[in-house]
């Protein structure tokens, strides 16, 4: 077989000596092993939805969902009042952060009116045009005077 639009020479001996070689076999225990795992699949198939289970399986997840329900509705007050002091120091330290997050972000602002758009944007414009035509104009040379493409 012959990547498209790759020419091999057929005098070639590294060629020849490749396509002279035997195609690989798989071993010979392949199929019988193929097959076996295949009957033990059919001969013991896992079961694939809830209903499927065992009963006893099916029973004691129905009573391990109840018994964590149960527990979760329970506990709940009792582990609400032990963690909101953590809630409440985990909610101050947020404000204090994001009162920062503000103040950082206003500053930013000011820095970019006062500095971004009057002085490095213009800059960064003239620069990416600047490039754009040297790129434009080698290009150019490249073809014409340096005797690029010819036909």
């Amino acid at each position: 077989m012959t990547p498209r639009g790759v020419d091999f020479d057929p005098h070639d001996p590294v060629i020849r000596a490749l396509r002279a070689l035997p195609q690989p076999r798989a071993p010979r225990t392949l199929a019988l092993r193929v097959m076996a795992a295949v009957r033990a699949r059919l001969d013991h198939p896992a079961p694939r939805t809830w209903f499927e289970w065992p009963l006893g399986w099916r029973v004691g997840s129905v009573a391990g969902s109840v018994a964590v329900l149960a527990g979760v509705v329970l506990a709940w007050p009792a582990v609400a009042g032990l963690l909101q002091p953590t809630v409440d120091a985990v909610t101050d330290q947020a404000a204090s952060v994001l009162h920062r997050v503000v103040v950082a972000l206003s500053v930013a602002g000011v820095f970019f009116r006062a500095v971004w758009y009057p002085l490095v944007l213009p800059f960064v414009v003239f620069v990416t045009v600047m490039t754009i035509v040297c790129a434009t104009l080698g290009a150019v040379i490249d073809r014409l005077a340096l005797g690029g493409v010819s036909r």
